[in-house]
């Protein structure tokens, strides 16, 4: 074999080998993470809710998050937890990671270490995802007996707090009517950079034998949320349309 040919040998087999070296994808660097707290207790999650009100709400939720102009930045980090008996303990329902839409296409779509059937650029994949599957998981959920707000926020603002310094938003399904067990403990709440959304639920709730409605809440939760550190605290009422006024001046916000 010559030299010539031996260096044309070699630096074909140097430029194959390369090709076959793996390369460790990049981290997914999130510009919001947006978390959602659904209330099962049997006060909201009533039979009369899961058909109407309930997949109403996931509809306009899942519209002002995958607005281009007025949702939150992109990639987007969507998760939905459980406000029950024993929120603290409880676990992502549904997760799903918006991506920012490429001008040109061009590369493969950067999901990190997330689900690729979960991860998209594309809104409409995301819709569906929202209103279609994990709308049937919250669902066929069980009702629950007591509603732990305080634990539900607790782990929020953890799980929030350690997944990155990007724009923090927590969206809150409930009539914010607390009954939780007082021997549960409930781990540290730091809101610092959330911005709340309350969407109310517009039934009144007679669980202390007196009628009330969570609007009258506002001003006890407002100040606590502001206690615990949130930039804003917005309420509105889930039978408008909130998610073409409320939702977008919230995640302008960001």
């Amino acid at each position: 074999m010559t030299a010539k040919r031996y260096c044309l040998w070699f630096l074909g087999f140097f430029i194959f080998g390369l090709m076959h070296v793996p390369i460790e994808t990049k981290a997914l660097s999130l510009k919001s993470n947006v978390i959602v707290l659904m209330d099962f207790s049997n006060s909201y999650f009533t039979p009369e809710r899961i058909k109407v009100a309930i997949p109403d709400n996931f509809r306009k939720l899942s519209e002002a998050i995958g607005s281009k102009n007025d949702g939150p930045d992109k990639p987007a980090l969507i998760q939905l937890l459980p406000i029950t008996g024993i929120s603290q303990s409880g676990r992502a329902i549904c997760e799903y990671v918006l991506l920012r839409k490429k001008l040109f296409g061009g590369k493969k779509k950067s999901c990190g270490s997330f689900d690729d059937t979960m991860c998209s650029a594309n809104v409409s994949y995301f819709k569906d995802f929202m209103e279609g599957q994990c709308s049937k998981k919250v669902l066929l959920t069980r009702e629950a007996k007591a509603t732990d707000i305080s634990g539900a926020l607790s782990l929020a603002s953890q799980i929030g707090q350690s997944q990155g310094a990007g724009d923090k938003f927590l969206v809150i399904f409930s009539d914010m009517f607390e009954y939780r067990n007082p021997k549960l403990p409930v781990g540290k709440i730091r809101l610092d950079g959330f911005h709340v959304l309350v969407v109310c639920g517009a039934e009144y709730n007679s669980e202390a034998d007196t009628l009330k409605l969570c609007q009258g809440t506002e001003a006890l939760w407002g100040s606590k949320f502001k206690t615990l550190g949130a930039s804003s605290v917005t309420y509105t009422l889930e039978t408008g349309n909130w998610h073409l006024g409320s939702a977008k001046e919230f995640f302008d916000r960001g």
